[in-house]
């Protein structure tokens, strides 16, 4: 059955909001949200333009480390002038500002391929956040002007350091400029966006601070001097202070020396004879600090002093007789031992001067010794001086032995050809047939004969009083069989024109294997030359009587030779 319950009445104000009320709020929350909307787009706008161009100074400044990596006579590398012309006829009106202020630089090693230089003449698309940016470099040279380091009027703002010409304004410093454009798309950039950067780069040497007290110094050097072919030429170079380790160099040193970089040691073997004046040494030390130094080097010939034949004087007879020396370091002493009583020689000059004794008989053993102001070198000549009664004239007869074969054994007796003079006799010989002997004391020719055709021999003969004869032995050998020989010349004396090309020399020869012949000779006249296969082709050029020596062997080393006279007149 129902059952009544009390209703209590709600509170006041609590009756809930009207219709009305809600409508209202609905209406001014669509108002506030209407206001705020444009300001949240602008603000997502600008938030998207700020990142757009956060990365193009990135890419900029990506660009410009790109640069600075580079050495700066590699940033134009590459960059061919039709290519780097293009781009900068290209370029945007803002980079063309820049490049108003330089001059272009390119590689004129290269006619094309600047796209794949290390800074491409073409554009390098990098993409961030999906944008795609474009990088580019433009290269040119500019100076800046120098300025005073406290000028007066101070400088105004458009003639700083900053400001870079595109000619040298005639105290500029030199730079390599490259500008960098980064080029994009964006809504906030309806013709595209741009960013534009540059940067200098010095190509200038740098200058080096000298933080070193004590730089590298060459010691004291002094004039030196040397005998030409001596191999054990030492000149040790000192210096002071430097920062180790040191180097050293030398120009205008004689022929054949040289100087060790490491240690300052000059050595080496002179090759020339002359005065070498202001050779230069300079030594360098870590930090590149040098110094150099200059002084003289005479390079001497050996001392030789002329050889001495016997000597005769009469008694009493007064003498003048030079004793000659070539080479060596002046000044020159001349010492004596052995001279013939009433002799001197003067120490400066060499002279041996005096009067011989008035009597007597006597051969003296004499000693001359020369010594030069160098090492000292020293060179001594002997020869006996007789000092008598006159002596008769000392003879040698010519002597024309007969043919002989080769491989024959031979004995001349020299001995028979000889008359006069004071004994004991002295026997010599140049160009002594192969195979043969002589006994300088009796004269006496031996041995076997080993090659075939023909031989002139000079034979000197020497007695105790100091006089000597020469004459010229012809010896002719023949071959048998298949003996080596040469057949031409006749070794007949020749004669031919100084002046006047060789036109006409038949050479011939003979023997085993005749094909493997090989031609050679000494003692031809200057100009002259043979070739191995026998040809003497040339134009003499000097005038003088040449004693010829022709040799031709095969390849069983089997030889023949021949010897003549040549004059040219």
């Amino acid at each position: 059955m129902p059952t009544d319950r009390a209703v209590t009445p709600s509170p006041p104000g609590d009756e809930g909001m009207s219709l009305l009320e809600v409508m209202m709020a609905i209406f001014v929350i669509g108002t506030v949200m209407a206001a705020v909307a444009p300001v949240m787009v602008t603000s997502v706008a600008l938030s998207n333009r700020q990142r757009s161009d956060q990365a193009g100074i990135q890419v900029a400044n990506s660009a410009i480390e790109r640069v600075r990596a580079l050495e700066p006579t590699k940033l134009f590398k590459g960059r061919d002038k039709a290519s780097s012309d293009i781009q900068w006829a290209n370029a945007p009106k803002k980079v063309k500002d820049l490049l108003a202020q330089m001059m272009m630089v390119s590689d004129t090693s290269v006619t094309s391929g600047g796209s794949k230089a290390a800074l491409p003449t073409e554009a390098l698309e990098v993409t961030v956040n999906s944008t795609k940016y474009k990088q580019q470099w433009y290269v040119g040279q500019c100076w800046q002007t120098k300025v005073a380091a406290t000028p007066t009027p101070a400088p105004t703002a458009s003639a700083t350091a900053s400001t870079c010409a595109k000619t040298d304004p005639g105290n500029g410093v030199p730079f390599y400029r490259v500008v960098v454009s980064v080029e994009w798309q964006h809504a906030a950039c309806p013709t595209g966006c741009l960013y534009v950067a540059s940067t200098l780069v010095s190509y200038a040497q740098d200058p080096m601070f000298n933080t070193n007290p004590n730089p590298p110094k060459v010691g004291k050097l002094v004039a030196q001097w040397s005998y030409v072919n001596d191999d054990k030429v030492k000149y040790q170079i000192t210096s002071s202070g430097g920062h180790l380790p040191l180097k050293w160099a030398a120009s205008g040193l004689p022929d054949g020396l040289v100087i060790d970089p490491d240690s300052g040691e000059i050595h080496g073997t002179p090759t020339k004879t002359g005065t070498w004046t202001g050779a230069t040494v300079e030594v360098t030390d870590k930090d590149g600090l040098s110094d150099d130094a200059t002084f003289d080097w005479v390079i001497y010939n050996d001392l030789v002093v002329a050889p001495q034949a016997a000597r005769s004087t009469r008694n009493n007879t007064a003498v003048n007789v030079p004793i000659t020396a070539t080479g060596g370091r002046p000044a020159l002493t001349w010492t004596a031992t052995g001279l013939p009583t009433g002799l001197t020689i003067n120490s400066a000059t060499g002279v041996i001067t005096g009067t011989t004794a008035a009597s007597g008989a006597v051969t003296y053993k004499t000693q001359i010794t020369v010594t030069d102001a160098g090492t000292p070198r020293q060179v001594t000549v002997a020869f006996d001086w007789y000092v008598g009664p006159l002596v008769t004239p000392l003879t040698l007869a010519n002597y024309s032995p007969p043919p002989v074969s080769k491989g024959s054994p031979v004995s001349y007796d020299l001995s028979q050809l000889a008359g006069g003079g004071l004994k004991p006799y002295t026997w010599s010989a140049v160009s002594l047939p192969d195979g043969l002997t002589m006994n300088t004391s009796t004269g006496m020719v031996t041995g076997t004969m080993q090659y075939a055709s023909q031989y002139i021999t000079t034979v000197t003969l020497a007695d105790s009083s100091g006089q000597t004869k020469t004459i010229d032995i012809t010896v002719e050998v023949t071959a048998g069989g298949n003996d080596m020989r040469i057949n031409t010349p006749s070794g007949s004396p020749m004669s031919s024109q100084m002046g006047r090309a060789i036109t006409s020399f038949p050479v011939d020869s003979a023997g085993s294997n005749p094909p493997s012949h090989t031609w050679s000779a000494v003692g031809l006249p200057p100009g002259v030359v043979i070739s191995s296969d026998g040809a003497v082709t040339g134009t003499p050029t000097t005038r003088g009587k040449y004693r010829v020596t022709l040799q031709v062997t095969n390849n069983k080393a089997d030889k023949a030779k021949l010897m003549f006279d040549w004059t040219i007149t």
